[in-house]
């Protein structure tokens, strides 16, 4: 990763701020981006040939270019994200989010082009992707009324727009995921959906410009387990601390080459742990404040 940076123009113009020298915020790939009129904000490896291009984040005039390698790593991911979250083969998944979004992106190969196996296609489920604007509630429970999905996905702003339009009915559903780039949702706000909905309730860890997402700990409470191509850190003002030191989360992706992703530094906190969690799992723990 750390050679690939250095054939990019961004990262060889980040100010030098500890071991690698990549820590940057979205403000730094738009800036760049405006400044040299690059759609890509200098990130495109010149030795990888892309296949697909991608807005890095809702309303975030950036894009990504991936090639056929990011596609296939990052739907890997998804597909264990999509296992830990309990979704299983044969099941109906109902995504009420928006395109950009890598929940959504990787999903399937009928959404993408040139992704020849999303995360659906991988685990042998259906994907029902549904527009995540929250004026298409009406239309997400005429989908989950005919095709009865197992899991349903719903960006963060869509939740209250699906439960007015349920008016008290309970989802024909298992689980409802919720996710919203860079945000989290409170303990007592996920206690009070689940509620609801009158089913489980669960959260997932998102950063669409990173492409980065994370299913929770089922054991600890604000704790999340990045698949193994997302390296996580905890970034403060000064440098980056290492451990389970407390700052902003900070994020590599090593699945994706075309476009390098090193230390994108997102706008949530907490600390990074490397210790084998409670729950079993090996890796590092991405524990919010």
């Amino acid at each position: 990763m750390s050679e690939a940076a250095g054939r990019v123009p961004f990262y060889r113009a980040v100010p030098d701020r500890g071991w690698p020298r990549f820590s940057h915020i979205d403000e730094d790939l738009v800036a760049f981006a405006s400044r040299f009129g690059d759609p890509f904000a200098g990130r495109v490896d010149p030795t990888r040939q892309p296949v697909a291009l991608l807005q890095a984040a809702q309303g975030m005039v950036v894009y990504s270019a991936l090639g056929r390698h990011d596609l296939v790593a990052l739907a890997e991911s998804l597909a264990i994200t999509w296992r830990r979250l309990g979704v299983v083969k044969g099941e109906g998944v109902l995504l009420h989010d928006y395109a950009t979004s890598p929940l959504v992106a990787f999903s399937s190969r009928s959404f993408l082009p040139h992704l020849e196996r999303g995360a659906a296609d991988i685990l042998s489920c259906t994907p029902i992707c549904n527009d995540g604007l929250p004026e298409f509630a009406e239309r997400c429970i005429h989908i989950l009324d005919y095709a009865a999905p197992g899991t349903m996905f719903l960006d963060g702003d869509s939740v209250v727009p699906v439960l007015d339009a349920l008016a008290g009915r309970r989802p024909s559903v298992r689980r409802v995921v919720v996710s919203a780039d860079e945000s989290l949702v409170t303990s007592e706000q996920l206690t009070a959906w689940r509620q609801a909905f009158g089913v489980e309730v669960i959260q997932v860890l998102r950063s669409d410009a990173a492409y980065f997402f994370a299913p929770p700990c089922p054991l600890q409470s604000g704790t999340f387990h990045p698949p193994p191509a997302f390296l996580t850190e905890a970034v403060t003002a000064e440098d980056v601390m290492r451990g389970s030191s407390e700052g902003r989360i900070s994020i590599t992706n090593t699945a994706v080459r075309s476009t390098i992703v090193a230390r994108y530094v997102t706008s949530l906190t907490g600390r990074v742990s490397t210790d084998r969690c409670r729950c079993g799992l090996d890796g590092a723990s991405v524990m919010t404040t």
